[in-house]
């Protein structure tokens, strides 16, 4: 084995694995490596794959023999071996005398000319700017660009003019929301204001402001502090500190902003300033977004802002409610204040979201532009393979080919870049843009619309049953194990499961051999197969000895919480079918209707103790998260229930011929539940049958009324009183000695059903 493959070669045990967005040093990091000479190489500069006429892998191409490794053990492209171990490399190629095995492994990266936004990751971009996805598609496809300008100095003033409230519009609360601009109130109104809520209002307008803004009488500026809007918070780190967080007061001022110098005569902030009277478009300007969010300071003081805007809007949901309340006869005021109040609970659920999106980059240590790929890596060669079928015929796979189109258009946007005298805001370099952004896609999630061409992205390789996931590596076929269709058996426990007698024997066989020898039955495992084979009857009481220390290990794919694997006692049962508890069902999220299920044997003592103590159905009653019972009766259950409990009565449609035949139909009685399930099994009675069963447990009925329907008096002076669904029989003493109570078949088979349980 080479010298220098040794040294490379490391082994570190895996504890845990931690799935999160990488960032771009990362990923050249992966894909790019240092030959023994010196050069780096990783970068995949051209879209070629093989020569066509040798099939041998292009210089920097998708199946580069330098970046990705030699095609055949420890041999380079120009046939030469390893002789030397101490030699790491081929001086004329450049190829590295390692195993072929690292082509399964090994990285590449294409360097993006233009960065493009990864489609997973659209819709939280636009949940963290604020921004509509819409205007977010518009802007990464280029269909539409961002304007900067500087134009807001007349805007402000006239605006500023023309809002000045008076005592009167200040008493209507439907004008305070419509306000969007900053308030100056008169001075007459201050005192007014301070009564509604014990409120300083700052800062009392110099002369020399009142020049500038030609007001005829005096005003004061309201919350002239600096006050944040809520679509601007890329803000630098500078003006982070002139911010004052405050919690509004009792009437709704929706302003956006006022500032406490006059110098700052624009609405933009520093990082709009930069970009004054320009436009822009494509990935880049939510690039330039994204990359203020410093998770160290700007996204704990966001997430700070955040908290505030939730506890002002649940303020104002409390008081929109309580206004309904008196509202309630006005259905035009009313309907108007609900629609205010559900406006507003999708806004508080819409910052909820953007708030825990927050919380996890800032405790995940993740930075908001690492969501933009501007180097994109390329899979090992041996997971997107050229495949040469005979006949002269060769399978690509998928990938490669969107892959081959990203190069190609990132190669032709280079060509614009290069070009001085080229504009870059032409309609050419924004259609190749969005160009590059559509195969980025096609490769990472195809467009449902594009399905018809039966291309397979990376998407597509690794979600659902077929997936690299669930097929693949869940899915592998493991020792001690077995899969079969699982059925309803209502007459387990919860913690059993029926196994089928074969697929037993196959599951248990290394242990009932181990047992037959250990006891001196046989002597050879060969011997033990013959005895298994012949001795049936003896052979089954081996095997309920070895079951009883032992669960079995039940799964459901897909394995998506705790609850997806259970162990449970095996009964040996006949036919082919894994048998189940019907409350245990839900746990899975599996019903009879074809579903298969795993079969697994713990074999190590701790797995052994961890599935008695941790994964045993008994112990799993209640979900872990939401503390709700997980034995919940649904479906085929409720519904047996119901027909168990119900009256025939609910089965006739017309009522009258049913009391004619009751009236023809004698009652039954019976002494006792078990005489009651013996006519049932023996068909002399139905399920729905109105029989009179003797009953010692004490009953108080909700009578109709006080008095019974008819009174018996007998020739021993004995006497009973009939009600409607009770019979109570009274001694020459007035002692109650028996009752007797109406009910059906049903209802008795479902009370006894209880007390088992």
């Amino acid at each position: 084995m080479n010298y220098y493959y040794k040294q490379n070669l490391k082994y570190s045990k895996i504890n845990s694995v931690q799935i999160k967005i990488a960032c771009y040093k990362s990923i050249r990091k992966w894909g790019s490596r240092k030959l023994p000479n010196g050069n780096i190489v990783g970068e995949i500069k051209t879209s070629q794959t093989m020569n066509y006429k040798t099939l041998k892998p292009e210089h920097n191409g998708l199946f580069c023999e330098r970046i990705f490794g030699p095609i055949n053990d420890f041999e380079c492209a120009c046939g030469k071996r390893c002789e030397n171990e101490f030699i790491g490399f081929c001086a004329q190629c450049g190829i590295e005398f390692i195993s072929s095995q690292v082509r399964r492994s090994r990285l590449g990266y294409i360097k993006l000319i233009s960065p493009v936004i990864h489609i997973w990751y659209i819709k939280y971009i636009a949940l963290l700017l604020d921004i509509p996805i819409k205007s977010i598609d518009s802007m990464v496809y280029c269909t539409d660009e961002v304007v900067f300008r500087n134009k807001f100095k007349s805007r402000i003033s006239s605006l500023q003019r023309n809002i000045i409230l008076s005592t009167n519009s200040l008493k209507n609360d439907s004008k305070l929301f419509k306000l969007t601009y900053s308030l100056y109130v008169q001075k007459s109104i201050l005192s007014y204001l301070k009564s509604i809520k014990k409120a300083i209002f700052i800062i009392k307008l110099t002369n020399n402001e009142k020049k500038k803004f030609n007001f005829n009488h005096l005003y004061y500026a309201l919350n002239s502090f600096y006050s944040l809007s809520y679509s601007c918070q890329w803000e630098i780190k500078k003006q982070w500190s002139t911010i004052i967080w405050y919690l509004k007061y009792k009437r709704k001022f929706t302003e956006k902003f006022i500032y406490n110098d006059e110098n700052q005569k624009k609405f933009s902030t520093n990082i709009f300033s930069k970009y004054e009277n320009k436009f822009f478009f494509g990935t880049k300007i939510i690039y330039s977004w994204l990359k203020y969010f410093d998770y160290n300071f700007q996204l704990s003081n966001l997430e700070r802002q955040i908290k505030f805007h939730i506890f002002e809007i649940k303020e104002e949901i409390k008081e929109l409610s309580g206004l309904t309340l008196m509202c309630f006869y006005k259905s035009s005021k009313f309907f108007n204040l609900q629609k205010k109040i559900k406006k507003l609970q999708w806004q508080k659920d819409k910052i909820f979201r953007r708030l825990k999106l927050i919380v996890y980059f800032r405790q995940a240590k993740i930075q908001p532009k690492w969501m933009i790929l501007s180097i994109l890596p390329v899979l090992p060669p041996d997971l997107r393979p050229i495949v040469e079928l005979g006949s002269n015929k060769i399978a690509v796979s998928d990938l490669n080919k969107s892959y081959q189109t990203i190069i190609l258009r990132n190669l032709r946007l280079k060509k614009f870049h290069n070009n001085t005298s080229f504009n870059s805001f032409t309609e050419e370099v924004r259609y190749t843009k969005r160009l590059l952004q559509e195969a980025v896609d096609e490769l990472i999630q195809q467009d449902k619309s594009k399905k018809s061409e039966n291309k397979k992205s990376l998407s597509d390789i690794l979600k659902g049953k077929k997936g690299r996931f669930r097929q693949n590596l869940l899915g592998k076929r493991v020792d001690y194990s077995g899969r079969s269709v699982i059925i309803v058996d209502p007459e387990l426990k919860l913690h059993e499961c029926g196994v089928p007698l074969k697929m037993i024997i196959e599951l248990f066989h290394p242990f009932i051999i181990k047992h037959l020898i250990s006891f001196n039955i046989v002597k050879t495992i060969p011997g033990a197969k013959q005895f298994i084979r012949t001795n049936s009857s003896y052979f089954l009481n081996v095997l309920t000895l070895i079951l009883r220390n032992y669960l079995v290990l039940l799964n459901r794919a897909p394995t998506l919480h705790k609850l997806g694997i259970q162990a449970f006692q095996p009964k040996l049962i006949k036919g082919k079918a894994i048998r189940l508890h019907p409350l245990v069902c839900p746990a899975f999220n599996a019903d009879f209707d074809g579903d298969q299920m795993g079969i697994h044997i713990p074999l190590s003592f701790e797995s052994r103790s961890e599935a008695w103590k941790l994964l045993w159905s008994r112990n799993n009653l209640v979900f872990s998260n939401m503390g709700t019972p997980v034995l919940t009766p649904g479906q085929d259950v409720v519904l047996g229930c119901y027909y168990l409990t119900s009256k025939i009565t609910s089965f006739f449609s017309n009522y009258s011929l049913l009391l004619e035949k009751k009236k023809n139909k004698k009652l039954l009685y019976f002494q006792s539940v078990y005489d009651v399930i013996k006519a049932y099994d023996q068909n002399k009675i139905g399920i729905h049958t109105e029989i009179w069963i003797k009953w010692k447990k004490k009953i108080f009925p909700n009578y109709e009324s006080i008095y019974p329907n008819e009174l018996q008096i007998y020739e021993n002076k004995s006497f009973s009183y009939n009600y409607s669904d009770l019979e109570l029989f009274y001694n020459s003493y007035g002692y109650q000695i028996n009752q007797f109570i109406k009910t059906t078949v049903g209802r008795i088979i479902f009370n006894s059903f209880i007390k088992i349980l």
